[in-house]
């Protein structure tokens, strides 16, 4: 089982505004202890906050408005310092599902396996960038597996790695929406250039620019998207539920078929699953 860090490390992380285990990136209730008890009861795992809910308890929670955004995030760093950069790996093109589905995906096969992560998480960036390039070549490209990816908003009521995390969800959401043949190139271009996690980078303004430089259209659909809460809301409750079935309290976290592996703990049990898929 993952180690989980000591009271110390855990309140260094939190200090420095993340929630980071040595398996991926965990809540606050998740990483706190490790018991059983400390885990979000039922109603906690699976509910999203709704808008008065959500302002009432945070005022960094940004909701729609006319007034444009802020762009300092937290003293001496803004997401005006953030430079976009073509990334080194690629996604695209990749086949995508002749239907539109309610999640990101890639590959038109029904054996299907999910990835759970945050836009958010430095892990799933690590997976992303050094991992599933080499797994979407061998076994999506050919045709024998389909990816989907699910991005975990909240843990119980707060936003999973801080509150702007659900606005990277609904943009990510909205960019599959619109423009699906472009949101896994968006998709890479986020994690390529992912700021610290400790920053409230997930900003409509540079949520919009990271859409703009994958060639989305429409980019002002992401920025509304990521402005109003309402967005997306039944998909994002969906995930949280389905996170919830399976266990699933860090990120990434690779599901096929009931079964649950840690791809940046564990790359070869990962792979395992995509062979086990493969071969059905």
């Amino acid at each position: 089982m993952p180690e989980r860090p000591s009271r110390r490390e855990f309140l260094a992380a939190l200090t420095a505004g993340s929630a980071i285990t040595v398996s991926g990136c965990a809540s606050v209730v998740d990483t706190v202890g490790g018991s059983e008890s400390e885990k979000p009861t039922e109603s906690e795992r699976t509910s999203v906050p709704n808008t008065s809910e959500s302002a009432a308890r945070s005022t960094e929670t940004q909701t729609a408005t006319d007034t444009p955004q802020a762009t300092e995030t937290e003293a001496g760093w803004s997401i005006d310092d953030v430079t976009i950069s073509e990334p080194s790996v690629s996604l695209s093109p990749v086949t995508l599902p002749e239907e539109q589905t309610a999640y990101p995906t890639m590959g038109d096969d029904e054996e299907t396996l999910t990835l759970y992560g945050s836009w958010k998480c430095p892990y799933t960036r690590e997976f992303v960038l050094s991992q599933l390039p080499d797994l979407v070549d061998e076994f999506v490209r050919p045709g024998d597996v389909s990816v989907r990816f699910r991005a975990v908003a909240y843990r119980g009521r707060e936003p999973f790695l801080g509150a702007d995390a659900p606005r990277s969800t609904r943009a990510g959401l909205a960019v599959w929406e619109t423009d699906p043949e472009s949101f896994w190139t968006y998709f890479t271009y986020v994690f390529a250039n992912q700021p610290q996690e400790r920053y409230q980078w997930g900003q409509p303004e540079l949520l919009t620019r990271f859409a703009s430089a994958a060639g989305v259209s429409s980019p002002s659909k992401i920025r509304q998207a990521a402005t109003s809460e309402s967005a997306y809301s039944e998909r994002v409750e969906r995930t949280l539920t389905s996170a919830n079935e399976n266990e699933i309290w860090t990120v990434p976290r690779v599901v096929y078929d009931g079964d649950v592996t840690a791809p940046t703990l564990d790359a070869e049990s990962t792979r395992e699953q995509f062979e086990t898929a493969a071969d059905e």
